[in-house]
């Protein structure tokens, strides 16, 4: 996300309180608007110990299958299904998951909010999608999703999705109103359909072999600061 979105202002903030609380001896330095790595090439330098953090959600399918449900398709409704989960026994399932066959470690979790369509014509019932070309991110259900209601799913960074949809290589996305307003999709895109198909939310994580490698009181701090 760039400068102006609450995840990467929420980054700076813990930036700030750990080098506080610890004394100088942990220092983060935040790089927004995929300026390292998009998402997948993150996660990959963190397991090959090149950088540390990012936030991930269900791109963790990639590693194991549980995190689908960090975006599964009208499976909730609001907040208190999300939150439901994450505290719950597939929450603590998927936070082990991730730990033991990604090799990242969880401080909480970002509410995405509900994901909706953005078109350039008015999507008012399913028949409006057929041969619709959307951009998802990279994320199985999302392109089982798309495809059963006759649309065509096309994964894509979401750093390249502005300039496809001005160039007309796609003709539609779906995110939640943050990133749609952040990302100046409504200079690109006539519509915004209300479609709240996903409830959804990604972890910031830390690499666990970075984690590990911080001695016992600095683990604690991270931790506090990160929550």
């Amino acid at each position: 996300m760039n400068e102006e979105h609450t995840w990467y202002k929420a980054f700076v903030y813990f930036s700030q309180i750990l080098e506080e609380r610890s004394q100088g001896r942990i220092k983060v330095e935040v790089y927004p608007s995929e300026q390292l790595a998009k998402e997948i090439e993150a996660i990959r330098l963190i397991q090959a110990d090149v950088i540390d953090m990012t936030t991930t959600g269900s791109t963790l399918t990639n590693w194991f299958e549980v995190a689908t449900f960090c975006e599964l398709p009208f499976l909730m409704q609001d907040s208190t299904d999300m939150n439901r989960y994450i505290n719950g026994p597939i929450g603590k399932l998927m936070e082990e998951e991730m730990i033991n066959k990604s090799g990242l470690r969880s401080l909480g979790h970002f509410e995405r909010g509900p994901r909706h369509l953005t078109s350039n014509r008015p999507i008012r019932h399913p028949d409006d999608l057929d041969g619709l070309i959307v951009r998802v991110p990279n994320v199985p259900s999302f392109v089982t999703l798309w495809k059963a209601l006759g649309a065509k799913p096309t994964p894509m960074a979401f750093s390249e999705v502005f300039t496809s949809l001005q160039q007309g290589t796609i003709e539609a996305q779906e995110n939640p109103f943050a990133l749609i307003n952040n990302a100046g999709f409504a200079e690109v895109q006539k519509y915004l359909n209300l479609t709240g198909h996903v409830i959804s939310w990604v972890y910031p994580v830390i690499g666990e072999k970075q984690f590990q490698r911080l001695p016992p009181d600095l683990q604690k701090i991270f931790f506090t600061s990160g929550k």
